[in-house]
This record gives C-alpha cells, sequence and structure tokens, in this order.
C-alpha cells in the first residue's frame, strides 16, 4: 500500500460528535477560554468492574474533540461515548453521555448511529473536583450501575488542552501538551516527541509557544486534533487527525511513547518482526473480528490475498491495534457510496498473547507477558 492512514472503527462516530460539538460552539462566548477545555484520566469503577477512562470535554461548547474512550483493564476492547449538548455550560451541571461499543462490521454507516441513540447505554454524571460520579444505565434503564472515578495520573500522565486557530490559512490544532504538574523530564521528552510528530523540531522548535507564534501552525491545513488514545502503565499513545476538504477527508496517524524509558516506540522495537506469520495472525483475527467466510480468500473484500502489516500501530492495555485507511484496502465501489464510511478505517487487533512469541524481551516484561 502507498500509505495508510488511522482511526477508531467507530471513526464516524468520532465524526459526528466533533461535527455537532464545533457547531454548538457558536453559543459560546469564549468557546477556547483557558482551563476551560479538559482532557482527564480517570480510574474508578463501573458497578463492581475496574475502568479506565480517557475524558475529552469543552465547558465552553460541549465539545468531545472526537469523543470520549473508556476501556475494562482486563478486557479486550475500547468503548467510545460522547456528551450531550447540557442545558448550561456551567461547571457543576449534570452532563449525559451516550456510550457505545465499537463495530464489528466491515463498514459501518454513520447513519445507523444517529437513527439508534436511545438503543445505546447512557451516562449521567457530575464532574467535581478530581471526581467524576455517577450513574450508568442500561438502554431500557432497567440495569443502573454506580459511576465513581478519580482523576489518577500514578501510572499516566496529566496533560492539558491547547488551542490554535488561523482563519487567513484555514487551519486549526487542538491537541494535547504537557501541564504544569507532570514531572520535568517526562514534560520535556513528550513536549519534544509530539512537536517532532507535526515537524515543529524538524524546523528548530523547541516549545509550543514558539510553534504557535513563529507560524509554523500554520501550515497544518484543515483541523487537526491530537489527543492520547492509551495513556497507562508508563505509556503514552496520541492520535494526530487531520480533517480537510479534499478526498481522502481524513489523515490519522499514531506516535507510541515510552515515557518511562524516554523513547519513541516503533512496531520495530516491540516486536521481532516475522511478516508471514504476522500476516497470517492479521488474517485470522479480522477473518474473525469481521465475521467473514472462511471459504473466501481475502480479495473477496480486500484488495490483497495477503494482509500487510502495518505501520501505523496503537499499542494499549491488552495488545497491539493495526490500523488500515478504508481507502487503501478496499475497492471504491464499496464503499464510495456509502455514508461516511470513507472516514472508517479497519482496525486489527492482536493480544500481546498472539503475540508473545514476537514480542521483545524488555517489552514483554513491561506488558506482564
Amino acid at each position: 500500500m502507498k500509505r495508510i492512514q488511522h482511526g477508531f472503527l467507530m471513526a464516524a462516530f468520532f465524526i459526528i460528535a466533533s461535527s455537532v460539538s464545533y457547531a454548538q460552539k457558536k453559543r459560546a462566548a469564549n468557546p477556547h477560554a483557558p482551563g476551560e477545555d479538559i482532557y482527564k484520566h480517570y480510574t474508578g469503577t463501573i458497578g463492581t468492574r475496574k475502568v479506565t477512562l480517557d475524558l475529552r470535554y469543552g465547558y465552553q461548547g460541549a465539545s468531545n474533540y472526537g469523543g470520549s474512550t473508556y476501556y475494562y483493564p482486563n478486557q479486550e476492547g475500547t468503548t467510545l461515548f460522547y456528551i450531550y449538548e447540557p442545558e448550561t455550560f456551567d461547571h457543576n451541571v449534570t452532563l449525559t453521555a451516550g456510550e457505545q461499543e465499537e463495530s464489528h462490521k466491515l463498514m459501518a454507516d454513520a447513519r445507523e448511529l444517529n437513527r439508534n441513540r436511545s438503543a445505546f447505554p447512557k451516562w449521567k454524571f457530575t464532574i467535581t473536583g478530581n471526581k467524576l460520579t455517577g450513574k450508568w444505565y442500561s438502554p431500557d434503564g432497567i440495569v443502573i450501575y454506580d459511576i465513581n472515578l478519580t482523576e489518577d495520573y500514578s501510572r499516566s500522565y496529566p496533560m492539558d488542552v491547547i488551542y490554535f486557530r488561523d482563519t487567513s490559512s484555514e487551519t486549526t490544532l487542538i491537541a494535547v501538551k504537557p501541564s504544569a504538574n507532570t514531572n520535568s523530564s517526562d514534560a520535556d521528552f513528550i513536549t519534544s516527541a509530539e512537536l517532532n510528530f507535526i515537524n515543529g523540531r524538524s524546523i528548530g522548535v523547541n516549545n509550543w509557544p514558539d510553534y504557535f507564534t513563529g507560524g509554523y501552525a500554520k501550515k497544518l491545513a484543515g483541523v487537526n486534533d491530537m489527543f492520547p488514545v492509551y495513556n497507562d502503565n508508563g505509556f503514552l499513545v496520541l492520535m494526530k487527525s487531520q480533517y480537510t476538504n479534499k478526498f481522502p477527508v481524513d489523515d490519522f496517524s499514531f506516535l507510541c511513547l515510552d515515557v518511562l524509558n524516554k523513547r519513541i516506540l516503533t512496531l520495530n522495537d516491540i516486536l521481532n518482526i516475522d511478516e508471514t506469520r504476522l500476516s497470517a495472525l492479521l488474517e485470522k483475527s479480522v477473518r474473525k473480528n469481521y465475521n467473514l467466510d472462511p471459504n473466501k480468500e481475502l480479495s473477496a473484500w480486500f484488495l490483497f490475498d495477503k494482509i500487510p502489516v502495518s505501520e501505523k500501530i496503537m499499542i494499549g492495555n491488552k495488545g497491539i491495534n493495526f490500523y488500515y485507511a478504508i481507502d487503501e484496502v478496499i475497492p471504491a465501489k464499496d464503499y464510495q457510496d456509502k455514508f461516511l464510511d470513507r472516514h472508517t478505517p479497519i482496525k486489527i487487533f492482536l493480544s500481546y498473547d498472539d503475540l508473545k512469541d514476537m514480542l521483545k524481551d524488555d517489552f514483554k516484561k513491561r506488558v506482564g507477558i
């Protein structure tokens, strides 16, 4: 493949949330007041189950910046949710969110999301200080669990939301940077890696203020965001998304950081790669997760018979997600008339147990294999 992009299986879910959020901002007098846009990392429980949540929210417009995610540490997969617009943007208001597990359809139609919101579980919660508490409701409202979460940076890194908008170049960047109470060596490493990721360091910029005031951010076309998708166990994974008016609409990429050891992780740092074995594992996973007919060749759905190994990866609590842009792996005739399907990349998950024979020893120790 000439290039590979990234996004969640329910990227359409995120895109709807983001689009609604930007429309909501017109009601806010100051949509990006310092401290009003937050990223918070929580741990705690939903009912009796332990849970980890990465929350994105803007008090001055109810923005989800692409949606929030949570996961159960002892379970594969991520659950997505976005917060509905509240009556007011006061900090003490009760918030309502709808959630949905990641889709296992090869191509998901975003219109289904709008039609079936009543079928989703709901959250009703408040954020007070470092606590997020409330109730989780099943779609029929019969099953109710207590939500009890606390901000927790014992194994993760506190981040602040930063915002840049330049109307002349039609550029927007919404991202995170280490907060003031992040360990200085960790903060320096993360900042340097982030700026390098968006070509800041290649032009000699060492900090965010210089990047913005020097006009370098104007080179980012369209709407760009960069938020954590995994922040645990000394790892920080940032996803950068870019939305433009050109096709393909989106461009996604990952920055996987081993902050504990101050290094940027690539697949070669994690695995002793055997491409034949890895491709076979990817095929097994994609057939299972997307319920593909075992009697058909992969070319019945894809542009290949053997799955190439993507360099766009997201490490997580239970394994590695490999991402593929839909326009580069599926024939255009199968998605070009679908509503927002081109926003929805293909994700293939391999557990650390699947990969244990290929995992490098130092990484294996980090993930407890």
